[in-house]
């Protein structure tokens, strides 16, 4: 792999995880995630 972008990948590894995990179901681990959050309220709207 290139050194140059196995660095890139090593300094952003969370955020590029974050991206792709965003449409995903996820098992909550009792931390608060404003993409977790997002999607329940994109699937499940509050009713008005």
């Amino acid at each position: 792999m290139d050194p140059e972008l196995a660095a890139v990948l090593e300094a952003h590894a969370a955020q590029i995880a974050n991206r792709i995990t965003f449409r995903c179901t996820l098992i909550q681990t009792g931390t608060e995630s404003y993409r977790y959050q997002a999607t329940q309220e994109s699937l499940f709207p509050a009713p008005n």
